[in-house]
């Protein structure tokens, strides 16, 4: 017998992985960053700002989901945070992660 090859999980986000709605201003006040070096500056995801501006600058809309989606690859499962755009239809096509971590198989 042989062993199936693994198929790693392709990242996809899905309805059940969105957390919360959240205003813009709700997100940038809980995503600041405080470093006590001042090496970040005091701006929301410290280095991620100018990704995050570019994100909120691509829709017209003042709220977002949080989510927290996790997939498995060869290594284990990843874990990615962030904040998604919820399409009329339904869809999720525009996100913004900040959090990117792995979580070892038990």
């Amino acid at each position: 017998m042989f062993n199936p090859r693994f198929q790693a999980d392709v990242f996809s986000m899905k309805k059940n992985d969105l957390i919360e709605v959240m205003s813009v201003l709700d997100i940038e006040t809980k995503e600041i960053v405080f470093d006590p070096l001042n090496e970040v500056q005091q701006v929301p995801f410290g280095h991620l700002n100018n990704t995050w501006e570019e994100f909120k600058g691509s829709y017209s809309l003042s709220t977002l989901w949080s989510f927290k989606c996790e997939y498995k690859d060869y290594s284990g499962f990843f874990i990615k945070e962030g904040y998604a755009k919820l399409e009329n239809d339904g869809s999720i096509n525009t996100y913004f992660i900040h959090q990117k971590y792995r979580k070892p198989i038990n």
